[in-house]
């Protein structure tokens, strides 16, 4: 395949640099195609990235309102018992007495349970999207090498 080129002759630039024409502009083509479509995929790849964070925020922000709701009516479920563990204590000791052991066995409970808490950890595989972005970045690193 030939590429013409308007005022220029591929036989004389063979004759000055010893390379033809159409070869050098190919492999300049080549490259330009090679970095555009470079540029392209990476915005694709973050623009889906950006789709993923924001579709798992929405669903976290789901998550955590029902998380929420339901522990605060749990936290009113525990406060009724405590109320009614100390009321019922109440028919046997002092009123002062039955409130101070309900209280102590509530702390301690609540503090074993902080004591055995395990920490969270973010998910290592965010997402196959995160590892493409990773793959795309080394072919790339490759091919410049």
């Amino acid at each position: 395949m030939t590429i013409q080129h308007s005022g220029l002759d591929p036989a004389r630039h063979v004759e000055r640099t010893g390379h033809p024409i159409h070869e050098d502009r190919r492999m300049g083509a080549i490259v330009a195609d090679v970095w555009d479509n470079a540029d392209k995929l990476v915005g694709q790849h973050l623009q889906l990235a950006l789709s993923e964070l924001e579709t798992r925020v929405e669903g976290l922000k789901t998550d955590l309102t029902i998380i929420t709701v339901g522990g605060l009516v749990m936290y009113a479920g525990v406060l009724a018992a405590v109320a009614t563990a100390i009321l019922a204590l109440a028919m046997v000791l002092p009123a002062w007495a039955a409130s101070l052991i309900v209280s102590f066995v509530a702390l301690s409970a609540g503090y074993l349970m902080l004591q055995r808490k395990k920490h969270l950890s973010p998910d290592p595989a965010f997402s196959p999207t995160v590892q493409s972005i990773k793959r795309t970045g080394q072919t790339l690193k490759e091919a410049v090498k």
